[in-house]
């Protein structure tokens, strides 16, 4: 990295993350003495990848990418 540095290269990092859309809470909140209750939509189907990236501390740019939009072997 400091050799990117010395040659005034931008450096970007970028991170994924990714979630179920199906997946069941496990953990809930209620006001002291009440009961928590919730839906859940048995549905639901798939995974969204959130990609980030980062360029000299600030946010570029985010993407949210869901599997059955893409056109890819994977």
């Amino acid at each position: 990295m400091n050799r990117y540095k010395q040659f005034d290269r931008q450096i970007v990092f970028i991170d994924e993350s990714g979630f179920a859309h199906d997946m069941p809470r496990r953990f809930g909140y209620a006001p002291i003495g009440k009961r928590c209750f919730g839906t859940q939509d048995w549905n639901a189907k798939g995974r969204t990848n959130v990609i980030g990236a980062l360029l000299n501390f600030c946010l570029l740019t985010v993407s949210l990418v869901s599997p059955e939009f893409c056109h890819c072997d994977g």
